[in-house]
């Protein structure tokens, strides 16, 4: 796993806090199943948590009214709308990476087989829910040109496929009860 983090942070002012973060990172290993038990190398891969990109950003406001603000700040008015902030939560990050599999056992073996890649899957992918990838980037023809899969393992490599990322956001507003002296 490698990274990199970056995190942005600004305290209370004028009732505004903040914090941003940002994460560029890669992870890569080999706890996947090798669909080819006489070449590990079919295990290697990235994570099934890789991540590429993330940014979270969380700014809280709280309104100027209430005990200690400039605006109602006092009598029964300042009971009332003083206390509240709003707060929201906004993230974005890329997908995680997928593997194609077959729906047969190609290669007559307990591993679940994978297709020959032959193009890249995430060029003109389609990015519905019906087809998020270029399903034209597989074949069931094994690379070595013979007609038919069968008895064979197929050459893509883990986690070629790059999954739907997130985008969210969450707001909230809330209220502090507090009291007048």
């Amino acid at each position: 796993y490698q990274s990199l983090a970056v995190k942005l942070q600004k305290r209370y002012s004028y009732g505004l806090s903040f914090l941003a973060g940002y994460t560029f990172s890669k992870s890569i290993d080999d706890t996947g199943a090798a669909t080819n038990q006489y070449n590990a190398q079919t295990a290697y891969g990235l994570s099934t948590f890789d991540v590429r990109h993330r940014f979270v950003f969380s700014p809280v406001y709280e309104l100027p009214f209430g005990k200690g603000k400039p605006y109602a700040s006092q009598g029964p008015l300042a009971l009332i709308v003083g206390g509240w902030q709003l707060s929201s939560l906004f993230q974005w990050q890329t997908g995680a990476p997928l593997t194609a599999t077959l729906s047969g056992t190609y290669s007559n073996t307990a591993t679940t087989d994978r297709p020959d890649l032959i193009g890249d899957p995430n060029a003109n992918a389609p990015h519905t829910p019906q087809e998020w990838f270029n399903t034209a980037a597989f074949a069931l023809r094994p690379a070595s040109g013979q007609a038919g899969a069968t008895y064979s393992f197929g050459d893509e490599g883990r986690g070629v496929i790059e999954g739907p990322g997130l985008v969210n956001m969450d707001l909230s507003i809330g209220w502090k009860m507090r009291t007048i002296e």
